[in-house]
């Protein structure tokens, strides 16, 4: 016994497998070659608090970038595409339950930064809170 492509059907369907086939294989490759090229390239923000003030909340750009204790860092908040030439950074500091009970007001600050040219492969953007002291 033999399976012969005799008739119009079988031919149609051999072509349909055949192409069913082929974008079976085609449509991932595109897919993947698709997300690459339009995918926006974000930035995981790492911040560090070299201040002798916890900081409540932090944005650069808008994008959270979380709290942070006295003197230490943060966790990494991921990722926002951060593609401007400049930041606008703007931070509330925090203040203890003794602090607001005296009546002291809650501290805003905000400022802009240029940014550093973003080469292919970078990915994160530090954050660094300090202290400036001018003699």
């Amino acid at each position: 016994m033999s399976i012969t492509l005799d008739s119009p059907a079988q031919r149609r369907w051999c072509r349909r497998s055949l192409v069913i086939g082929f974008l079976v294989l085609l449509l991932p490759t595109i897919g993947s070659y698709l997300y690459g090229v339009l995918r926006t390239l974000g930035a995981a923000l790492i911040s560090h608090n070299y201040t002798d003030r916890p900081i409540g909340s932090f944005w650069v750009n808008d994008f959270w970038g979380g709290n942070l204790a006295v003197m230490g860092g943060g966790g990494v908040m991921c990722c926002q595409n951060i593609d401007a030439s400049k930041a606008k950074v703007v931070w509330i500091l925090s203040m203890s339950q003794a602090q607001e009970n005296q009546g002291m007001k809650i501290e805003r600050h905000e400022i802009e930064v240029q940014m550093p040219e973003r080469k292919t492969g970078d990915d994160t953007l530090h954050v660094f809170f300090h202290t400036a002291r001018f003699n």
